[in-house]
């Protein structure tokens, strides 16, 4: 049997903020609109406990048992965007089975429930320009994506290893999808929540 705790803090700060150079009159400028500041602060907490239990029967069989509880919570100040808050709990599992019929050959199966938080560059809504048509923008309110994972891992004469895996993405929020002004001419590229996603 093992247990534990984690704690994980990230504290980012950034201040960007645009200067016009004119020699006719005081030679750099601000430019004050929030628009062209990219002005935040974005903090998040990580707590996580867990405990997991593992078990050989005999010598060819042999499990794993664990589950893990995540408290986070985040603040972000966006100068572009009002603030956000979220804070949510969860609770992964995870479960392994081996199998090792002979020394030539060992067999496993491993299933895990899985959490991928976005980063502050895909929540940070200010507007990044690619070139002259194309810009990125983040989403302050883009959610965590969960995913269900199932591999199968063979290894073969001590030196042949195979594994097959299957993954399950929900709320995937890796997505830049394409947003378009026909009257501007600009494409923009947000980063969204998009459905399911399987591998």
């Amino acid at each position: 049997i093992e247990a534990g705790a984690k704690g994980a803090i990230s504290l980012t700060t950034n201040k960007f903020a645009r200067y016009n150079y004119d020699t006719s009159s005081d030679p750099w400028t601000l430019e004050g609109a929030p628009e062209k500041t990219n002005n935040f602060k974005y903090r998040e907490q990580v707590y996580a406990a867990y405990v997991n239990v593992s078990k050989q029967f005999n010598p060819k069989w042999n499990a794993s048992v664990g589950l893990r509880g995540e408290l986070t919570l985040s603040n972000g100040y966006w100068d572009n965007s009002a603030p956000t808050e979220k804070t949510y709990f969860d609770v992964f599992p995870n479960v392994t089975l081996g199998w090792m019929p002979s020394q030539k050959c060992i067999l496993s199966v491993n299933y895990a429930y899985r959490i991928s938080r976005p980063k502050y560059w895909q929540l940070n809504p200010f507007t990044s320009y690619i070139n002259a048509t194309t810009y990125v923008k983040g989403k302050p309110d883009l959610l965590p994506s969960y995913s269900h994972n199932v591999t199968l891992t063979g290894v073969f004469l001590s030196r042949i290893s195979v594994n097959v895996g299957y993954m399950r993405d929900k709320n995937f929020n890796d997505m830049q999808m394409p947003v378009f002004d026909p009257d501007s001419g600009m494409m923009g590229m947000v980063f969204e929540n998009a459905g399911i996603q399987n591998m």
